[in-house]
């Protein structure tokens, strides 16, 4: 049995990444049908309905997919499948000041960047032959971003606390512990390979947001985030740069900053490349210096199995 689970462990994995999110979502719309007396299967979040919307069944259903779908579901699969990968995964988790900070810091510097990289993408016009599929492009689009702005419908101090939690701190630590710590670790291991292990896992972290027009921005954050695991091999680092870019985000939402357009933004965003860039490599740097790897994942767990 093992040698047979060994030679399909990248099927698995294949399988693990589709399965995880819909087992998630039905469970999430069973529990809200229950909970809420829904038909959660037909309800539909129209753009013009939000200022509406039940707030605490827009937060139901979002931490219930996240912890469904990258937390409870995958931990299941490694209780039943891979202990080893599970223990091994949590057994580096001493957080050192200045990695911490050097951790949160390209999250930071990149936002210029990721600026000009949302622009681009949101430029992106496919041929008309594809017309069809553009529309269902940009309607998923619209949906995801009314259940994000449904959130931030709670514009007070209390607001801004559930959202920090609902939308930073807990994606943060489930969808790195889903992503990071067992798509990229397992692949890392299959493929001997590192930058292949967190780049596909960047594509597939951009590809489960289901936003299309900010698809090369979520993977080159994603890419990021798991450079910053690779050579840290704490996952925690990775979900402290998670939640930080999260936070971001809803900072921009509740004190938004002056727009800065044209060659302004592209000079900033240059800038910000070779600061993150450098800040990344001194990451890197310290946390070798500093040998974290004494208490690290090991990427060749004999009986590793996904």
């Amino acid at each position: 049995m093992k040698s047979i689970m060994d030679r399909f462990r990248t099927f698995y994995t294949a399988i693990l990444v589709i399965i995880c999110p819909l087992l998630g979502q039905l469970i999430t719309l069973l529990l809200t049908s229950l909970v809420f007396a829904v038909d959660a299967f037909q309800m539909e979040v129209p753009a013009k309905d939000i200022g509406s919307l039940d707030k605490s069944l827009v937060l139901f259903q979002a931490v219930s997919y996240s912890l469904f779908s990258f937390l409870i579901i995958p931990a299941v699969f490694l209780l039943l499948l891979n202990k080893p990968l599970l223990r091994t995964l949590w057994s580096n988790n001493k957080v050192r000041p200045l990695p911490f900070i050097l951790s949160i810091l390209p999250i930071v510097t990149m936002v210029p960047f990721v600026t000009i990289l949302i622009d681009f993408n949101h430029s992106i016009e496919l041929p008309a032959s594809f017309a069809a599929l553009e529309k269902l492009l940009k309607e998923s689009e619209a949906q995801a971003g009314n259940m994000t702005n449904a959130l931030f419908y709670l514009n007070d101090t209390r607001g801004f606390i559930v959202s920090t939690i609902v939308m930073a701190v807990i994606p943060g630590i489930v969808e790195e512990f889903f992503f990071r710590g067992m798509i990229q670790l397992q692949l890392q291991h299959d493929f001997k390979n590192p930058h292949y292990a967190v780049w596909v896992t960047a594509f597939l972290f951009s590809l489960f947001h289901f936003q299309f027009y900010s698809f090369i921005p979520i993977m080159i954050s994603g890419a990021l985030l798991g450079y910053i695991f690779v050579w840290s091999k704490n996952i925690w680092y990775a979900i402290i740069a998670h939640i930080t870019n999260n936070l971001i985000v809803i900072l921009l939402h509740y004190a938004p900053i002056p727009a800065i357009q044209g060659s302004a933004l592209a000079g900033l965003a240059f800038c910000a490349v070779i600061v993150t860039v450098a800040v990344a490599l001194l990451f890197r740097k310290v946390v070798k210096s500093q040998r974290l790897e004494s208490g690290n994942i090991t990427l060749a767990i004999k009986d590793s199995v996904l």
